[in-house]
């Protein structure tokens, strides 16, 4: 579909593709934020932490 595009061929837009591209953006933003939550805790020196330990909030 992008080569398509990508030479001039109309490519029709449906539901399913903007729902593809929901996940991907979904999925690439949490990447982005959980790699700022990793930097971050390695400025503070935190070596491990686990997810349902609340005392890091």
């Amino acid at each position: 579909m992008l080569t398509q595009e990508a030479s001039g061929d109309p490519v029709a837009l449906s539901l399913l593709m903007v729902h593809g591209q929901n996940h991907l953006i979904t999925a690439i933003t949490f990447k982005d934020m959980a790699n700022e939550i990793i930097a971050d805790y390695s400025d503070l020196g935190c070596q491990t932490f686990r997810i349902d330990d609340a005392s890091w909030l």
